[in-house]
């Protein structure tokens, strides 16, 4: 993929054979011309509107596809094939994700799990959930910095992302460690602690009625202790999200500042 400039005209060079018909997409007062696919891509995902201008909140998915071409646009429409908001998608690529990235995470990382029976009778459900809850919810939020400008904090697992902030307008970038090699590893160790604490989810565990929250130390190296968090309907209990609470390895954003909680 390469990104040609003719005149005032953005040509998105992509790497498929024989010729393809450019349209037109305007974005502040530029146009950029895309191919066939791309342009349906843009339309289905609502990136663009009726009118083919770039849709203002988001730009950040739209420079990606400028600059990464059909892989971009390919894995934008698996995204939201598979649930994935494209709002969710902005803003992980706001703070420093590629959109294959997210993509190429969310399938390695939010896989079907198997139910998990306690010995009380509970059942345990580790779902591959949405933006808002289960394994696609703390990718996104604690590994590329979903809702991170909002939330009051936000702990990271430290896979050698870099993620790119703001301090009064101006962009930054912090690089965090890698002591977790790779999406993997981190899902095998949520489904690890389950399971060791599995029979610690039953009634008389609750913090508040329906919900637990189990921090546990982890084997992950740089990473002391994690947080899940549970909510009960029925007899099931459903893994909502989960985080690093501390190591030598966690970083923490808040209130626009990095802390390290070792």
């Amino acid at each position: 993929m390469e990104c040609k400039v003719q005149g005032t005209l953005f040509i998105v060079g992509v790497a498929v054979p024989g010729d393809e018909e450019l349209k037109l997409v305007s974005k502040l007062g530029k146009k950029f011309g895309v191919t066939d696919d791309i342009y349906r891509i843009l339309r289905k995902a609502k990136i663009i509107n009726h009118a083919d201008e770039v849709v203002e909140r988001f730009t950040h998915i739209f420079d990606d596809i400028v600059k990464h071409g059909d892989d971009a646009a390919k894995a934008l429409d698996d995204l939201v094939r598979a649930g994935v908001p494209t709002e969710a998608v902005e803003e992980a690529v706001k703070h420093g994700a590629t959109i294959k990235a997210v993509k190429e995470g969310v399938e390695r990382f939010a896989k079907s799990t198997s139910p998990i029976k306690n010995s009380y009778g509970y059942t345990i459900i580790i779902e591959r959930g949405n933006e808002r809850y289960g394994l696609i919810h703390g990718w996104l939020r604690h590994v590329h910095g979903y809702e991170m400008d909002y939330k009051r904090e936000t702990s990271f697992f430290p896979m050698g992302q870099e993620i790119v902030y703001y301090v009064n307008g101006q962009k930054k970038i912090m690089n965090l460690p890698k002591t977790i090699q790779s999406p993997e590893e981190l899902y095998n160790e949520i489904v690890r602690l389950t399971r060791q604490y599995k029979d610690l989810l039953r009634p008389s565990m609750e913090s508040r009625p329906g919900t637990i929250i189990l921090t546990k130390p982890s084997n992950l190296p740089g990473i002391t202790e994690i947080t899940l968090v549970f909510k009960r309907s029925g007899s099931t209990y459903k893994l909502i999200t989960f985080w690093p609470e501390s190591g030598s390895a966690v970083w923490i954003y808040k209130n626009g500042k990095w802390i390290r909680r070792p």
